[in-house]
This record gives C-alpha cells, structure tokens and sequence, in this order.
C-alpha cells in the first residue's frame, strides 16, 4: 500500500494526526496493520538513543562512550529491545546517508527531525555510514545463530567509530 494510503487510513481512523500519522506511515512501510500497532512515544525515546549513538560515531570523539552505549543496549532489562533498537539505528544511519548523499527529504523515514539528520550529514562521512549499515545488517544476520550480543555490539561499535 502506498504511503499516503496508510497515512490516510490512520488519519480517517483516528489512530494518528498530522505528522505522526506521516511517521507511522514511513515506518510502516505500507502495512497499514503494521502502522497500528506502532507505538510512537515508544519509538520516538528508542530514536533519541540512537541519535546519541549516531552522534558519537559521527564526531568520531568519544569510543569509551559509544561502548557505553552499547553496553545500555546490552543490558538484560533492555534485552527484548535490543533488534527492534537495531532496527531504529539502521533507519536513522540511511536516513542520515541519504541526507549527505543529497537525496530529496522524500525519501527518509525520520521526516519529523530531518533538520537534525542534516546536521549529522553534514559531519558524517558518507562511505562510513555505507560501511557501518553494512555491519548492522551482518550482526542482524548473526543473530540468527547464538552470537555474544555484547561483544557483537562492541565490535559494531568500534569498526563504526574508527
């Protein structure tokens, strides 16, 4: 379906207004049922911690804090949360190398704090954001068998920030 199908749906349900029902539309990705069940408010707090994480791979500045991160990720309360927070990193990662890339807002996904992502495209490089989306979708395909979360995550981390 396409996007602004859903994001009508929404609007005509009344499940989401304005700009967050363009948002859940996006993160849908044209699954009106998968557009109902997201929880925005959980999202958007999942999305802020990303964006700390993005940060510091960004600026290139501060790795003992980045494993810091990590080790959040890693925590056993967060444990249920730890793909569906890869899967917030990955998006934030493409939207910001689309943004340096040039592409037209369009085609994010994070439309709601595109000002934000241009400002970490404009720092970023884009070859290691192309290599560090490379490596979240190896520790995602790892996943599949029983790897050591923390240590995956460290490494992702560390190869991210060199």
């Amino acid at each position: 379906v396409e996007m602004q199908e859903v994001r009508e749906h929404l609007v005509s349900r009344s499940v989401f207004t304005g700009e967050d029902a363009k948002l859940a539309a996006l993160l849908s990705g044209g699954s009106i049922g998968r557009a109902l069940l997201l929880d925005l408010a959980r999202y958007r707090a999942m999305r802020e911690h990303v964006i700390v994480i993005l940060e510091k791979i960004v600026d290139g500045s501060d790795l003992a804090g980045l494993l810091k991160e990590a080790e959040m990720l890693n925590d056993p309360k967060h444990k249920n949360d730890f793909e569906e927070m890869l899967g917030v990193l990955e998006t934030a990662v493409r939207d910001v190398w689309l943004v340096g890339l040039g592409s037209s807002l369009e085609r994010i996904k994070n439309v709601d704090i595109a000002e934000k992502l241009a400002e970490h495209a404009a720092r970023a490089d884009s070859r290691r954001l192309a290599g560090f989306m490379r490596e979240i979708d190896l520790l995602r395909q790892n996943l599949t068998v029983n790897i050591n979360r923390k240590m995956a995550t460290d490494a992702l981390f560390t190869r991210a920030f060199a």
